[in-house]
């Protein structure tokens, strides 16, 4: 009966916290998020990043982001990279697409989605003395590091501000310099315009970290894709709170995350992730298992049997004699 649940109503906020405007696909080594209130989570595979978080890796560290446009961004060792804004389901949400980012320091690898392709303004990478922006798609960034154009710095001396950009495919704007494929521009501490060095550093061309356009994606199963509203008969869930892993015999594990729902095929055991919360979750009167005591049990002997088709959106009027 999922479909003829599936009608539009009020809308219950408890299962739409912050949404997700990312996933950790791949890591290695020491990786946490630190939200806007200072709090730090530990992050593996399948982790949600959310806006304003601060992704920070460890000497040992390495993590791959994946966004729902395809944006694609590799941040290594010792880097701390700042999700700014990021919007994308216009459909969900008042703002437009855009995807605005901070590398705070270390170093990063990015390829662009479908934001930078439908507007390359919708698109930026910042550090403290450069503003990347985008003709085209793959490139490698780096913030304080050795900053010398000769890439190296002497012993025990202080790195100031800088940034190097390297293009490895299509093109990119420097603080409005452009920087083509295969160029590598530096940008020193006053902030100007880009140089294009004549060669590029030996950290930057010796980089081991992966290439993101090297490395296979599939979105739907990240974020999905499948859309709630046809509402097929199965098996649904949703987490309010931590994550929850199904398992069926079909095929390999999901986790859920909270504000995420998943349905279960009741003939092939198959797994999907849906794109959005189903309405009949949303619109559920009933209270959460946690806040659900004695007292309120009572309260809703008061609504009678039909309880379950009071629309939200009316009134109810209550008489106490």
């Amino acid at each position: 009966d999922c479909g003829a649940m599936q009608v539009a109503g009020g809308g219950n906020t408890r299962l739409q916290p912050r949404p997700l405007v990312g996933r950790i696909i791949k890591v290695t080594g020491s990786v946490v998020a630190e939200d806007v209130s200072g709090d730090e989570r530990t992050l593996k595979v399948g982790s949600r990043i959310y806006r304003h978080d601060a992704i920070k890796t460890a000497k040992n560290g390495m993590a791959m982001l994946v966004f729902p446009d395809d944006t694609r961004v590799v941040i290594q060792p010792r880097s701390e990279f700042v999700v700014d804004r990021y919007s994308y389901r216009e459909a969900a949400e008042s703002e437009p697409p855009s995807a605005f980012f901070r590398l705070v320091r270390g170093g990063l690898r990015a390829l662009t989605g479908a934001i930078a392709k439908r507007n390359r303004d919708a698109f930026r990478i910042s550090t403290r003395v450069a503003t990347i922006g985008i003709r085209g798609t793959g490139f490698d960034l780096y913030a304080d590091e050795q900053c010398q154009t000769d890439g190296e710095v002497a012993e025990g001396e202080a790195a100031g501000n800088c940034a190097y950009v390297n293009v490895w495919q299509g093109a990119v704007d420097a603080n409005d310099t452009p920087v083509d494929d295969g160029q590598t521009g530096y940008v020193d501490e006053s902030g100007g315009e880009a140089v294009i060095l004549a060669e590029t550093p030996a950290f930057i061309s010796d980089n081991d970290a992966p290439r993101p356009d090297q490395v296979d994606v599939d979105l739907e199963e990240w974020f999905g894709q499948t859309p709630p509203e046809n509402a097929e008969p199965g098996i649904y869930v949703a987490t309010h709170d931590g994550e929850i892993e199904l398992d069926t015999p079909a095929g390999d594990p999901m986790t859920i995350a909270p504000g995420e729902s998943a349905r279960i095929d009741p003939d092939t055991g198959a797994i999907e992730r849906l794109s959005s919360q189903p309405l009949f979750f949303l619109d559920d009167p009933y209270p959460l298992p946690s806040t659900f005591d004695d007292e309120l049990a009572e309260a809703f002997d008061l609504f009678g049997d039909d309880f379950d088709a009071i629309d939200r959106r009316e009134s109810l009027e209550c008489k106490i004699n």
